[in-house]
Formats: structure tokens, sequence, C-alpha cells
């Protein structure tokens, strides 16, 4: 049995990412401001806020190195 099949049997109510200890980035989202602005974020690093998902995720990475 592989672990996706024994995390479909648990049912822990999590994602599979979170099952397997993985800490998986999200974006955050500063709608009100002109232009809007995004960034990424995990427990290991945040990157910088910027006008685009791509330029937040740049950073993101820069971070990380």
């Amino acid at each position: 049995m592989n672990n996706y099949q024994r995390y479909l049997q648990a049912d822990f109510g999590c994602t599979f990412a979170e099952y397997l200890g993985i800490d998986v980035p999200r974006y955050e989202h500063r709608a009100w401001e002109r232009p809007p602005m995004w960034r990424m974020a995990s427990d290991r690093a945040t990157g910088r806020w910027g006008p685009t998902k791509k330029e937040a995720k740049a950073s993101y990475k820069a971070k990380l190195k």
C-alpha cells in the first residue's frame, strides 16, 4: 500500500501535502491597494510584496536560496 492509499483510508481531515509534512507556500493578497499587491509565504520564507504573482514567486524563491 502506498502513501496516498494510506492517506485516503486514514481520513485525517487534512490535505495530502499536510499529511506528508510538506510546507506548501501560500499567496497573500492586498486587494485594497492600487495596484493590488501579492506575496508568497510559508514557514520557511516570506517574499516581498509585488504587483504580480510572478514577481511574488520570484521574490519567494530568492529568499529560499
